[in-house]
């Protein structure tokens, strides 16, 4: 179980009877006036450990941890007898850097270089795509060769825009390069 951590909508069931939350899915547990929705399911193979893997709501970031709560029921055939384990807590951290900027444009008049990017809205891990809910910020550098690294001497400025207009300065001709960040 783990704690719902937003706003139900009215239409959404909540019941205080834990075997309806584990029916069905549509169904929220009301416990200690707390909201829980059931995440997953393991079957008694008696062990002496279980381990079930379970994504939070929210991931952390550079303003702050947000702790995700969870306890664990252990049910037996009699559906009126089950054992509930004390709360726990944890945090998950955002480690799967956002995907690259695909698409670059650069426009150049006789003042200043517009650059503009597409969004950037995933982050891939193995294979799999995750949805960049903390955001992403990008980062602008520029250097008059055209391969240069980014670091201190090359970085421009930091942006949640999609484009950057950059100040042209008499034959001033620059190279670009927008990286994606999940933290500013």
């Amino acid at each position: 179980w783990e704690m719902y951590p937003f706003e139900l909508e009215k239409q959404i069931n909540i019941t205080s009877d834990i075997n309806k939350a584990i029916i069905n899915p549509q169904t929220y547990l009301s416990r200690d006036d707390t909201i829980w929705i059931h995440i997953d399911y393991i079957a008694a193979m008696q062990w002496n450990e279980y381990s079930a893997l379970s994504e939070t709501f929210v991931d952390s970031t550079s303003a702050g941890n947000y702790m995700s709560y969870f306890f664990v029921s252990a049910h037996t055939i009699d559906p009126f007898v089950y054992y509930c384990s004390p709360v726990d807590s944890g945090y998950s951290i955002d480690n799967i850097p956002p995907n690259p900027v695909e698409e670059i444009d650069i426009v150049v008049n006789a003042s200043n270089v517009e650059i503009s990017w597409t969004e950037v809205t995933e982050g891939t891990y193995n294979g799999n795509s995750y949805p960049e809910i903390n955001g992403v910020w990008y980062k602008v550098y520029g250097s008059d060769e055209p391969y240069f690294e980014c670091n201190e001497s090359t970085y421009i400025t930091t942006t949640e825009d999609l484009n950057y207009i950059y100040s042209l300065s008499g034959q001033d001709r620059k190279f670009f390069k927008v990286i994606v960040s999940d933290q500013p």
